[in-house]
């Protein structure tokens, strides 16, 4: 029965500080409950709007893996070694060129080894005999700095017993300033980046054809083979496993084809300019030539028997640096100065500066200061004249004289009967 208060009996009056409480505990958890649906429900508009993006990113990812453009170079590597048939090439991810040819060559540990710029690139391994042990570290170099950085930081366990050294004028230039790109170089791999892997992204969707060629690439209809990376995939060149370049040009097949330089701009015009690497100098930089003595003495002290030449420049672009004024001193000073430098220290030196050096003229070059793997034949050859290099490379001499006499060696790619 309800008193006169309105409660029941034995049940006591509720404080209005309580009433209060309840009110606002209830207000509360209605408030996050709100809250929580708001969250999510903006958890999956956002889930709705990226995921396009993520499903796009995800297959982009993929096909850069599936054509071997995002591999690592130890996976490059790795993969060369038990498949040495595949080509390596990136195309749009930066080449990473110093870690392949310094990892490269610290695990193949050659007895022999091309080294320089990229105009050193086309020596090949079976140039010195079947059981030449040879690396081509092509690209390695492009200064002073970084020969003397390679000499540094190569392990005497992986130091050649001879290397071949292809010296450009460049490095013996006090206005070239180009920089030292070997240390940081072999300790950085774009596929690692993802600096790197967003400006390959953005560099394929500005360049028009390119995600079409890449998803072509895939296709094993296309012939592309089994290459590694873009490049190799959809032009077929690249980087064998001996770091020797192969590339998809062949030279004409008419006898009476000449010669023309593919650079851009032609080296004459970079020497009129004075630009790439064709900075004017008074003369040769004596300070650089002694850091070159400096860099073939202590490669010396550690055993290593050292081969020099200049490698060529077309006859136009010698033309062009013997009428320059501000060239020419430079150029005949360099055309010296080296070998008197190697003869100097009891090495083998050949001037190779032009194709005509060798007797042969520039259809022997892809380009005004690129020469082709024929050219290195006769290259070696000149070298095998000498007695310190027959005694040091006994298989080569037979080996260059065969691929010589091949009739399916032309004048850019050289054939090796027996292969």
């Amino acid at each position: 029965m309800a008193t006169e208060s309105g409660l029941l009996p034995g049940v006591p009056p509720l404080a209005p500080a309580v009433l209060v409480d309840d009110v606002v505990q209830r207000g509360a958890e209605r408030a996050v409950h709100s809250q929580r649906a708001l969250v999510l429900r903006w958890s999956l508009l956002l889930l709705l709007f990226w995921t396009p993006v993520l499903i796009l990113a995800t297959a982009f990812e993929l096909l850069l893996w599936r054509t071997g453009e995002s591999w690592t170079i130890s996976r490059v590597l790795d993969v060369q070694r038990r498949d040495p048939g595949r080509l390596f090439l990136r195309r749009y991810l930066d080449q990473g060129l110093y870690r392949y040819k310094f990892l490269g060559m610290l695990e193949r540990r050659p007895a022999i080894l091309a080294l320089g710029s990229s105009r050193v690139m086309r020596f090949r391994a079976p140039m010195f005999g079947d059981s030449a042990n040879f690396y081509n570290a092509g690209g390695l170099i492009q200064n002073l700095d970084d020969l003397e950085s390679f000499v540094r930081l190569t392990p005497d366990t992986a130091m050649p017993r001879v290397i071949i050294l292809g010296i450009d004028m460049w490095w013996l230039n006090d206005n070239d300033r180009s920089p030292e790109g070997l240390t940081s170089g072999i300790a950085f791999d774009g596929a690692s980046s993802w600096k790197s892997q967003l400006l390959t992204a953005r560099e394929m969707l500005m360049t028009r054809g390119a995600l079409v060629g890449a998803i072509a690439a895939v296709s094993p209809r296309t012939g592309a083979g089994d290459g590694i990376g873009l490049a190799a995939r959809e032009r077929g060149e690249g980087f064998r496993s001996d770091g020797s370049l192969t590339s998809a040009r062949r030279p004409p097949e008419n006898a009476d084809w000449h010669f023309v330089d593919r650079e851009n701009p032609i080296i004459p015009d970079r020497i009129r300019q004075g630009i790439d690497r064709f900075e004017p100098a008074p003369a040769l930089s004596l300070a650089r030539l002694a850091r070159l003595r400096n860099v073939l003495t202590t490669l010396q002290r550690r055993g290593v028997l050292i081969l020099g030449f200049n490698p060529p420049f077309s006859a136009d672009g010698a033309a062009a640096l013997e009428s320059d004024p501000r060239q020419r001193e430079l150029w005949r000073e360099y055309r010296t100065g080296v070998p008197a430098l190697f003869t100097e220290l009891g090495l083998p030196f050949v001037d190779a500066s032009t194709t005509g050096a060798l007797g042969l003229d520039d259809r022997y070059m892809s380009d005004g200061f690129h020469a082709e793997e024929t050219f290195h034949l006769y290259l070696l050859r000149r070298f095998a004249a000498d007695p310190r290099v027959a005694a040091a490379l006994p298989g080569m001499g037979a080996a260059v004289e065969r691929a010589i006499a091949s009739s399916k060696t032309d004048y850019w790619y050289a054939d090796f009967p027996g292969r």
